[in-house]
């Protein structure tokens, strides 16, 4: 199975793609100076290569939800819904034309299924701390938080579907959603 977890952005999109047992993160960032249009065409190009270094194969896009409580917050780099809107929408369109299946999951939910929690207001301390206590925790070396955050998302999706976590509502709501998928692990036990 193939896994493209993604933390989007239109400032630093974080990556993380499982595939033939490895995975791969990295950060995708932006200059503020460099218009939408701009940052929305390298998004969709650098994952329709990823779609292409992967022969067309992504079973899942597993994507996170926007923050709502961030959104019009312009210290957390959105100032309304349209941008993170329209990221997802590309991240959308791109699985559709691939067949690739969506999972829409929110921070909430990956952070309750991996037991993981973000400092409110990172600083640069805080971001450093967050990226060293990762490492610690699951031996694996990141450069930004958006990495960890992709990473954390992905993480969480493998426990859903493993079923190795708490069912809370969002996990309930993925249930839902991987249904078939996870109808075909029950026959195969």
């Amino acid at each position: 199975m193939t896994i493209l977890a993604i933390d989007p952005s239109l400032r630093s999109t974080g990556i993380c793609l499982f595939t033939g047992g490895k995975i791969k993160t990295e950060t995708w960032a932006y200059k503020k100076d460099i218009k939408r249009i701009d940052i929305m065409s390298d998004l969709y190009w650098k994952i329709v290569n990823l779609y292409i270094d992967m022969q067309g194969v992504v079973d899942y896009m597993v994507i996170e939800d926007y923050a709502f409580s961030q959104i019009g917050k312009r210290s957390r780099g959105s100032a309304s819904i349209t941008p993170l809107a329209e990221v997802q929408g590309l991240l959308k369109g791109i699985c559709a034309a691939h067949s690739s299946k969506v999972v829409v999951m929110s921070s909430q939910t990956w952070k309750s299924v991996v037991g993981w929690v973000t400092l409110p207001k990172m600083k640069k301390a805080d971001v450093e701390y967050y990226i060293s206590t990762t490492k610690k925790l699951f031996k694996k070396e990141f450069k930004t938080t958006d990495e960890c955050d992709a990473y954390m998302i992905y993480l969480a999706f493998k426990m859903i579907v493993m079923k190795e976590c708490r069912v809370t509502e969002g996990v309930k709501n993925i249930y839902k959603d991987l249904k078939e998928y996870l109808d075909g692990i029950k026959e195969k036990e």
